[in-house]
Parts: C-alpha cells; structure tokens; sequence
C-alpha cells in the first residue's frame, strides 16, 4: 500500500497516509478505523473520488494535497531526513545520522557559525521589508559562506545516494 503525505498548511505538520485504490487512512493514529483518518471507496467511485465528496480539503479533481512518498515505511535515502512530526527522537528521522556523525557534527557546527554571522549583522541592520536594499561586505560573505556549505552538504546527499562519483 502506497504512502503519501498530505500538506495541510502553514502552522499545522504534515499528515501521513496510507492509500490503496479501496481506502484511505492513517496508520499512525489510534483510532484510525474509528474517525476522520479512515476513509473506504464508494462504490462506482475511485478512492481520490470519495476523498473529494467526503472531504473539504481535496479541491477539484487529481490528488489534492497529497504527495505520493517514492520510499516506504522503514526506507530512507541517506543523509537526507524523513519529516515526521510524531516523532521525537531525530535518529528516527534520519537512520543514516548515526552512521555519519562525524559529517552530522560537521554540519551543526557550520550552521552554528552561519546562525551567529547572521546575527551580528542582524545587530546592524534590522531585517525588515525596508531595509531589503542593504546590502555590503558582510551581507556578500555570508551569502557566499552559505551557498557554498548548502552546495557542499547536497553534493554529500548526491554522492551517498549514488547520483555523483566522488571527486
């Protein structure tokens, strides 16, 4: 059975679903069977039809909010973490990070250091929609600093899954 994810908005965690062509529902509640995280097809209707007549969210047609998640329950990619908002424990998230800690506390440290860099010019200019014009040495640093550390941890996801060879 297929897994999605469905985007509910701003403020709210994703939800995730489990949906095959006769119901819809979500594995990770409870009392899934029982409420509003269980829906069963109609007959004479496809599943994705009777989450749109049953359901507010699901608009006109296609699949609505939902996002079919390529991997299964138990699989992830490496270096890359799962959102799971019902889950406290971040190895959870990302198996992998166990295996690379090093590379994991790498990473904390240089998003540390960006973090602070940040606030120090956040010190001098305020962000706010009026001072967007600003812009100098600093600003220009820390934009280059950040995009060559975003650049190097993607390079690290596409070399652990296999898209790159290693330089």
């Amino acid at each position: 059975m297929p897994y999605y994810l469905r985007t509910v908005g701003f403020g709210h965690p994703d939800e995730l679903w489990r949906i095959d062509e006769d119901k819809a529902l979500q594995p990770h509640l409870s009392n899934a069977l029982e409420g509003i995280g269980w829906f069963q097809r109609t007959p004479g209707k496809t599943i994705w039809e009777t989450l749109a007549d049953l359901t507010p969210w699901m608009g006109a047609g296609g699949m609505g909010p939902f996002q079919r998640i390529e991997l299964g329950a138990r699989h992830y990619y490496p270096r890359i973490a799962r959102p799971l908002s019902m889950v406290s424990n971040a190895s959870l998230c990302s198996p992998s990070a166990a295996l690379e800690s090093q590379v994991v506390a790498m990473g904390q440290v240089q998003a540390t250091t960006l973090m602070r860099r940040l606030e120090l010019i956040c010190q001098t200019v305020h962000a706010a929609p009026e001072t967007l014009d600003v812009y100098g040495h600093e600003i220009r640093n820390l934009l280059i600093l950040a995009a060559t550390e975003v650049e190097t941890h993607w390079r690290g996801v596409l070399v652990a899954n296999g898209c790159i060879r290693r330089r």
